[in-house]
């Protein structure tokens, strides 16, 4: 079993691999941004706005599908970055959307049907009310005890169909059959084979590198005129390669390495 910190200091290393492809990287999360590089520079017509936002849409799903693409080479044990092939990676991000939609699509309705259910129950004891701002605060307070176990009931079935989707895309990633990366119980089973505490305290790691990550983009991205583009060339690109180098490497480690 590799200790927390390891898949992420190899995954800082496998990012300082190419160069020119991490430029590349670079120059895609820029398309990515585009809406918000173009309202930077002071653009605003609602036409190429439009446009940009469109472009910006396409490169998204190019971009995922090339994270897919990392996770896979880590999955397999190459130093190297994927080589760019855009109807693939295309294909892949629509896969991996698609993926993600199936696992949380379940948190989200049960945590909605819980908070709506606990809502009109008390709110059904007071049939004339019909706005929010004619509900009296004693009824608001009701409302602060139910809400709360949604809330909670929500986070814990987040973190839960996180993990699991965490192994579903590592599946996608090595197989790239989306039937198999859907599968609930093979990716159960792999939570279960690499450790829930242990993957839980991975993904905590992941969010705190991803939070720092953030961090030094938002600050890099309100520099007038230049920020966001500086901050997709240079640092976006690094975040990407570390997370999703560092999840390849994860899922060799814990789930195919006996």
């Amino acid at each position: 079993m590799a200790s927390l910190t390891q898949t992420f200091k190899e995954g800082f290393d496998y990012a300082k691999q190419d160069y020119r492809l991490y430029l590349i990287i670079g120059v895609f999360v820029v398309l990515v941004n585009l809406t918000s590089v173009l309202i930077q520079l002071g653009f605003r017509d609602e036409s190429i706005i439009g446009v940009a936002s469109i472009i910006s849409i396409i490169f998204s799903f190019i971009l995922f599908g090339y994270e897919i693409n990392v996770v896979k080479e880590n999955i397999e044990g190459t130093n190297d970055f994927p080589e760019l092939n855009i109807t693939d990676n295309f294909i892949s991000g629509i896969k991996y959307i698609i993926l993600e939609i199936i696992y949380f699509i379940i948190p989200v309705i049960i945590t909605g049907i819980i908070a709506a259910v606990s809502v009109s129950g008390i709110i059904s004891k007071y049939p004339n009310i019909n706005s929010m701002q004619n509900i009296p605060s004693d009824v608001l307070a009701s409302l602060v005890g139910p809400l709360s176990i949604a809330v909670i009931v929500g986070i814990i079935l987040f973190i839960l169909f996180g993990l699991l989707a965490m192994f579903g895309v590592c599946r996608l990633a090595k197989t790239n059959s989306l039937r198999e990366c859907i599968s609930f119980s093979n990716s159960f089973n792999e939570l279960k084979k690499a450790g829930v505490a242990h993957s839980l305290g991975w993904i905590i790691l992941l969010f705190i590198i991803l939070f720092i990550f953030s961090f030094i983009i938002a600050i890099i991205s309100a520099i007038p005129f230049v920020g966001v583009i500086i901050s997709s060339l240079l640092i976006f690109p690094l975040m990407l390669f570390v997370a999703n180098s560092a999840l390849g490497k994860y899922y060799r480690y814990e789930i195919l390495d006996e």
